[in-house]
């Protein structure tokens, strides 16, 4: 987790111990789905990779199944003896995290896998919440106040920052996303709106980084990404409104995490847009001063 998803590391390495190798179990089954999908890192076929999440889907609903499992590990299914799992086990039932929030991870990197680009703007939400919001639901049990009810409001606002996060992902990795993966997640229908091909920014994604590319990004671009980055702000929004929701030891994490990661667009700002051939990130300072007023709110909701 710290070696890749530095922000996430950021925010939630100061909760109590428990609770933090929760969410290092969870962040483990994540990781691990996510990188059966990344065909760079695996060098495996499509259908090889698909019976791999198969096998994961099918070790997830033998664990929430009423079956004794404590014969898991003699299962044929590889699953079972990744050295992550006895703690993904104990860590699932413990905090009894919903099994539809894992359902929905595996169904997105199945989307992902998918050679496909994402065609219409529904279809960019759903792979968001498919993708991301799932990831929040994971997290609530070990966030939320002992006494506060999950009602459907809050879990919603959860779902938002999921799909907020995501969309943020995806501006940051434009080129990225084309050069490694040869798929473009910004959806059709407004690149047509915008009058933006897929042409162009592959063009842009190729470009040497020893040449200036910012003046040749066009400004129909940026304002797609600002329309897409506005639209994650306003998902942002929707979460920070329950914030009285979360336990007082996570409060500040949670917080910092969804601020470290919204930074990453001005980020995107700062670089003249070039999502194409850097990667950006919340730089340091912005980093400290969201942790600093991260304990302000947590000290507010604690009194």
């Amino acid at each position: 987790m710290k070696e890749r998803a530095v922000n996430f590391y950021r925010a939630f390495s100061n909760l109590p111990p428990e609770r933090f190798k929760g969410v290092a179990a969870v962040y483990a089954f994540c990781r691990y789905a996510d990188d059966l999908v990344d065909k760079s890192h695996t060098k495996r076929d499509e259908q090889t990779i698909l019976k791999s999440l198969l096998d994961l889907e099918n070790a997830l609903k033998f664990l929430y199944s009423e079956k004794d499992t404590s014969g898991s590990f003699s299962s044929d299914n590889s699953v079972f003896h990744q050295i992550w799992w006895p703690a993904f086990e104990e860590t699932v039932k413990k905090f009894n995290i919903p099994q539809t929030s894992f359902l929905m991870q595996i169904e997105g990197q199945r989307m992902d896998l998918s050679p496909d680009d994402i065609k219409t703007f529904d279809e960019f939400i759903e792979y968001c919440r498919l993708v991301a919001s799932s990831v929040g639901l994971m997290m609530l049990p070990f966030l939320v106040k002992p006494d506060k009810e999950m009602d459907e409001s809050f879990v919603k606002s959860c779902e938002d920052l999921g799909i907020a996060m995501q969309i943020t992902n995806i501006l940051r990795d434009v080129g990225e996303d084309l050069r490694e993966k040869n798929k473009l997640y910004l959806p059709a229908s407004l690149m047509e709106e915008y009058g933006i091909t897929r042409t162009e920014l592959e063009s842009l994604s190729k470009h040497s980084t020893e040449e200036k590319i910012e003046d040749l990004i066009p400004q129909n671009f940026i304002s797609l990404w600002e329309k897409l980055a506005s639209i994650a702000d306003d998902y942002y929004a929707s979460f920070e409104k329950k914030l009285s929701y979360f336990h007082t030891d996570c409060v500040a994490s949670v917080f910092a995490a969804a601020r470290m990661y919204r930074g990453i667009a001005d980020a995107v700002r700062e670089a003249s847009y070039n999502c194409f051939t850097k990667r950006c990130y919340t730089p340091e300072r912005i980093r400290r001063a969201v942790i600093a007023e991260a304990d302000v709110i947590k000290h507010c909701i604690r009194f």
